[in-house]
């Protein structure tokens, strides 16, 4: 009888050190984060009549192994005569995308994505929120990062006309937007050689076609030459 009740105490005594080891190992992996954001995921960003700005928000992989980081869009409200160029680290587009993945971020490496805007010398505010998560995590977890962006005032027309003379996006992995009534427009390799057939509608220059580096591109506005290195991803 003795024995059995003996039993019985270091029975229970087993079990609940085993209750405090489960409890203390989900404490653990609830607290582990795939994905840590050293400085918040919520930030704000003023930027200027003519810009571009850029406007990142950093991550840094935390799980001590290579990750696949994927997002979606949970909402976009801006301006839309604003110039939008939406970066991760291997793709940039042309408006808030809907979804995608970076490509492989190692252990500890930090990434961003990064909005980059030509306010066209409109004033308004922006509010944009990203879902993030690790892709191929066991147990999915997706944390919402936000960016609201000011643009305060409105640029005089002299100081718009003189500062806008830039292509954008940039980088691109697609299509440069030319300043308006941009002419003279010329597009070399890293090699200084003249591309001659280039894919030119309206403002629209499309490199889709091009290989992936760096080129001159070269253009007149107003009278002003323009020379400015565009990154082809």
């Amino acid at each position: 009888m003795i024995a059995s009740k003996k039993l019985g105490i270091f029975v229970n005594m087993i079990k609940k050190v085993l209750s405090l080891v489960a409890i203390a190992f989900l404490f653990t992996s609830l607290g582990a984060q795939d994905l840590t954001f050293g400085k918040g995921k919520t930030h704000e960003f003023t930027i200027t009549p003519a810009g571009p700005d850029d406007c990142p928000i950093y991550m840094t992989n935390n799980t001590g192994k290579p990750m696949v980081i994927a997002y979606e869009k949970v909402s976009a409200d801006y301006n839309p005569g604003w110039i939008i160029s939406f970066c991760d680290n291997q793709n940039c587009y042309s408006d808030f995308v809907s979804s995608d993945t970076f490509t492989t971020v190692a252990a500890n490496e930090t990434v961003n994505i990064k909005i980059s805007i030509m306010s066209m010398g409109k004033a308004d505010t922006a509010v944009v929120k990203y879902a993030v998560w690790n892709k191929y995590a066991s147990s999915i977890v997706k944390d919402t990062l936000a960016w609201t962006i000011y643009m305060p005032q409105s640029a005089s027309a002299k100081e718009f006309s003189v500062n806008l003379a830039a292509a954008y996006p940039n980088p691109t992995t697609d299509v440069v937007i030319l300043p308006n009534g941009a002419k003279s427009v010329m597009l070399f390799d890293a090699k200084g050689s003249k591309i001659e057939a280039i894919d030119l509608v309206g403002s629209r220059l499309n490199l889709a076609s091009m290989p992936a580096g760096n080129y001159l591109l070269n253009f007149e506005v107003n009278g002003r030459l323009t020379s400015q290195n565009i990154i082809l991803k």
